[in-house]
C-alpha cells in the first residue's frame, strides 16, 4: 500500500495520520516518480499506459456522465486495490503504474484522494523515495 501513496498514483496537505506541520513534498515525490519512469520504464510501455487511461477514462465518461477527473480518480483507486499486493511486494510492473497514475494526476493539477493523502507519513514518504531513488540509479528498463 505504501508505494500506491505515489499513484495518489500518485497523488501523492496534512493529514490525520501526519504531524499537522508535515507538508507532504508533492513536487518532490513527483520528480522522484517521473525520474523514475524515464529509467526504469520502455517509453512503449509508457505509451501503452497513457492509451489504456485515455481509453478507460474516455469509456467510464460517457458510461458514468462524471468528469474526467472523478472518472480517472475511481479508475486509479480500483487499480490500487486491486494490485495492494503487488505494489507491496514492489513489483517493477506495479511501482511503475503507480507512478505513472501520480504523474498523471500532478500534471493535470487533480486532488489526490484523500485516502492516498492520508497514509502518507514522514516514514512512508521516506521509503517511497529511497526506493524510487534506488531504483532509478540502477537504470534498469524493467517494464
Amino acid at each position: 500500500m505504501r508505494i500506491v501513496c505515489v499513484a495518489g498514483v500518485v497523488l501523492l496537505a496534512a493529514s490525520a495520520q501526519c504531524k499537522e506541520d508535515y507538508q507532504i513534498p508533492w513536487d518532490k515525490l513527483k520528480d522522484t516518480a517521473q525520474r523514475y519512469l524515464e529509467a526504469c520504464v520502455k517509453p512503449e510501455t509508457r505509451a501503452k499506459m497513457a492509451k489504456k487511461l485515455k481509453d478507460r477514462t474516455e469509456q467510464k465518461m460517457q458510461d458514468s456522465g462524471w468528469d474526467e477527473d472523478t472518472c480517472m480518480r475511481t479508475i486509479m483507486l480500483d487499480w490500487a486495490a486491486g494490485n495492494r499486493g503487488s505494489l507491496e511486494r514492489k513489483e517493477p510492473k506495479a511501482i511503475a503504474q503507480a507512478c505513472y497514475y501520480f504523474v498523471v494526476f500532478t500534471d493535470k493539477g487533480y486532488f489526490i484522494p484523500g485516502m492516498i493523502r492520508s497514509s502518507l507519513t514522514p516514514k512512508v514518504v521516506d521509503e517511497i523515495l529511497e526506493h524510487l531513488e534506488k531504483e532509478t540509479k540502477a537504470g534498469k528498463k524493467q517494464v
